[in-house]
């Protein structure tokens, strides 16, 4: 049934608003190709005491259903243009809006053409919603067949303008802003701000200076990015394959995206405090490394970003100029490097380490649903960053035990026998007699348990000299039995 959706847990940061402000979560982040983990684009504000998206992508109400985000005081959808992959949810979150509650029509806000968009998804809903109206409404309850529909309001950005008004409801203002995503035409962005708080979304557009004017001093900008080289690659592997007419296709969307060095370079210029990128074609394919997806995005100058993954959530807070991350996976420029080894923006002195460099431990994952994931120990970076225990803390690189370390504790008939056993899954589990919910190997396996053994081994060493006071490693694997309790 639709209303079970809203029993499943939720994180805590994802279902309200904050306290008079806005809260900005990112539901869906990737571009229309089939990824795991991603949902197509969608982003939900909460404020006012309303839910407000702009874009619904394909699996963006799933992901709000199970994060329980209170979808029965949905308002409006501003729809950036319409592309199926911004657009192909909008009935399902029609319905389970409705059904959860909403009291209202449900208004679609964007450029021409959403009145044949409300009116083709209301005929394709009209029979549910008169089923579910006859099997449910009782006891008290109402299924108002008018507040189940869409109810469009074009907006038209004259001629020669950039910008114009798209919605106002209290203190909340929404403005349309026009962007080139030809021969998508019109397309928008969207700023929303509320009292002395903002948020600028892109949509889908090549590099767009109209944009940056229109989101100026921003809080947070929200831009897609496509990967130019990535999408060369992309291309070319298709056509490799014998798939011409995607390849083609592929090679057409380097005319109307824009890179994460154009978004950097649009955040900087409208002044942007953070810039999130969203929309990411390629996140999820086996092309993507975020390192290479963001390269020379800092060139530029100082610039605070983040690439953003389904879940991510801001709040800002009226009468503040705090921006509050939460989530476990987001990528930033800090994370990068405490990732990668860096030691800069420790503390020295500091009688506490920290283990960094520990990059290679997240190339040890599986292809299964097993729990132990890398984003367990990526989401606890993030808190130790975000409450800056990394600055307050001597940073002390990761390294490889060595056999005479793994020999501290095993036989050295042990240590040969474990060495070999790396990258064969069904080796490894007949050998030593493991079940794949406990155990599970890929190439980087070997490596990455050496240098978790090693940077423990090392970070005691320290801390039984003297040298620190206490120590804090967040390593993988292992992960034995890490299943939510």
């Amino acid at each position: 049934m639709a209303a079970l959706a809203a029993l499943v847990a939720a994180p805590a940061a994802a279902q309200t608003a904050a306290a008079d402000g806005m809260r900005i979560v990112l539901v869906g982040t990737s571009g229309p190709l089939p990824v795991r983990d991603r949902a197509k684009p969608c982003v939900a504000i909460l404020v006012g005491g309303g839910l407000y998206l702009v874009d619904v992508g394909p699996e963006s109400t799933e992901n709000m259903m199970s994060w329980r985000l209170p979808v029965a005081s949905a308002r409006a959808v501003f729809l950036s243009h319409l592309h199926s992959d911004h657009i192909g949810d909008l009935g399902e979150f029609n319905m389970q809006s409705w059904v959860q509650g909403r009291d209202r029509p449900l208004a679609l806000v964007g450029p021409s053409g959403v009145d044949k968009t409300a009116r083709g998804f209301n005929l394709a809903y009209e029979n549910d919603h008169v089923f579910r109206r006859a099997h449910h409404e009782h006891g008290g309850f109402s299924f108002s067949i008018a507040a189940g529909l869409i109810e469009p309001k074009v907006i038209r950005i004259p001629a020669g303008a950039s910008t114009a008004p798209a919605w106002r409801d209290g203190d909340l203002t929404v403005t349309a802003i026009r962007v080139s995503h030809d021969p998508v035409s019109p397309a928008f962005g969207y700023r929303f701000d509320y009292r002395g708080r903002s948020v600028s979304i892109s949509g889908d557009t090549m590099k767009w200076p109209a944009f940056a004017e229109a989101s100026k001093g921003v809080d947070v900008m929200l831009h897609e990015a496509q990967h130019e080289a990535m999408t060369r690659q992309l291309s070319q592997a298709l056509k490799g394959m014998g798939n011409a007419r995607t390849s083609s296709m592929m090679a057409d969307t380097l005319s109307y995206h824009t890179t994460p060095v154009e978004a950097a370079d649009i955040a900087r210029a409208a002044g942007a405090k953070r810039l999130v990128l969203y929309h990411l074609t390629q996140a999820g394919l086996p092309i993507f490394t975020p390192e290479a997806f963001t390269r020379g995005m800092d060139d530029g100058g100082p610039l605070d970003w983040r690439l953003a993954t389904d879940g991510m959530t801001l709040d800002l807070p009226a009468g503040s100029d705090e921006i509050r991350f939460s989530h476990e996976r987001y990528f930033s420029p800090r994370l990068h490097e405490l990732l990668r080894g860096s030691v800069k923006g420790g503390d020295p002195a500091s009688h506490t380490g920290l283990l960094t460099g520990v990059r290679p431990m997240l190339l040890h994952q599986s292809d299964s649903p097993h729990p132990e994931r890398p984003a367990r120990l990526v989401a606890i970076y993030n808190e130790l960053i975000e409450r800056g225990l990394d600055a307050r803390s001597r940073l002390v690189p990761a390294r490889e035990a060595s056999t005479a370390d793994l020999e501290l504790v095993h036989t050295p008939e042990q240590v040969a026998k474990s060495t070999g056993l790396y990258p064969s899954d069904g080796a490894a589990s007949a050998t030593l007699g493991l079940d794949s919910d406990t155990y599970f190997a890929a190439s980087a396996s070997g490596y990455a348990a050496r240098l978790a053994a090693g940077s423990v081994v090392e970070l005691v060493t320290r801390v039984v000299h003297g040298e620190l006071r206490n120590a804090l490693a967040v390593v993988r694997p292992p992960g034995h039995h890490c299943e939510a309790t």
